[in-house]
């Protein structure tokens, strides 16, 4: 299945998001997630089922100045 990350089109082979998070090797802090243009809270991001042409934008933290 095609979705956009962070705005390139990405082909998965799971619809569970805890899976793609997973294959990005995303620690437990430090970024957060927007799911068609809607920001989801940490609780609820493992209840996102993916469909095709979905668009995912993962934001991290850049510490430092």
């Amino acid at each position: 299945m095609k979705i956009l990350l962070n705005g390139s089109e990405r082909i998965i082979s799971s619809s569970c998001i805890k899976n793609l998070i997973s294959d990005l090797q995303l620690g437990i802090d430090g970024w957060a997630l927007a799911y068609n243009g809607e920001f989801v809270p940490r609780e609820e991001i493992e209840s996102i089922v993916l469909s095709e042409r979905d668009e995912v934008d993962i934001i991290g933290a850049n510490p430092g100045g």
